[in-house]
């Protein structure tokens, strides 16, 4: 299997385990904190003896820590809103939510960043405006509410995105700087 087809075979692995995430968060009859708790808590038990045998297990300098703790909290808002959103509404009108993740990254990345307005990415997310309002208009008001909270889910991605991507340049990626655990 060349590059290529093990690209596109992560990313639809990728894509299905998104998706599925939404189906789950649905069907498991947990708060959306309570959900977010576990969810994080597995995950760290499953991920620590992999970085620990590929001897990835850093800690990240004093002064990166507490940023990369602050995205975490981000992380978990955005968690907690999405599975928020799934509780009050379903699924679909979660999901539906991320498609304006885009949008707001880009008011994020131009506004913490500083960088320039991207033309494409504005009239992309002026695009999906007229969607997203059919699809609220004919939707009663608690799936309205799944949908509003859905996209403070959306926001705090766009937020967390963007400080990270700041966070991972501002970096200095020399191995001294690293305090290995292991």
């Amino acid at each position: 299997m060349d590059i290529k087809q093990k690209s596109y075979l992560s990313l639809h692995f990728a894509v299905f385990l998104f998706g599925f995430t939404g189906i789950l968060g649905a069907v498991i009859d947990l708060p959306a904190i309570t959900l977010v708790w576990w969810r994080a808590l597995i995950t760290w038990i499953g991920l620590i003896p992999i970085l620990y045998l590929t001897k990835e297990l850093k800690l990240p300098r004093r002064k990166d820590f507490l940023t990369f703790f602050f995205i975490g909290i981000l992380v978990a808002i955005h968690w907690i809103c999405f599975y928020g959103a799934i509780k009050l509404s379903n699924s679909s009108v979660a999901m539906i939510c991320l498609a304006t993740i885009p949008v707001f990254t880009t008011i994020c990345e131009t506004l913490i960043n500083k960088n320039k307005w991207n033309r494409s990415d504005i009239f992309i997310g002026i695009a999906i405006i007229p969607g997203m309002l059919l699809i609220v208009q004919n939707i009663s008001i608690q799936f309205q509410l799944g949908f509003l909270v859905g996209i403070i889910a959306s926001i705090f991605s766009a937020i967390f995105a963007t400080l990270n991507k700041k966070a991972y340049y501002q970096r200095d990626f020399d191995a001294d700087h690293m305090d290995r655990i292991i």
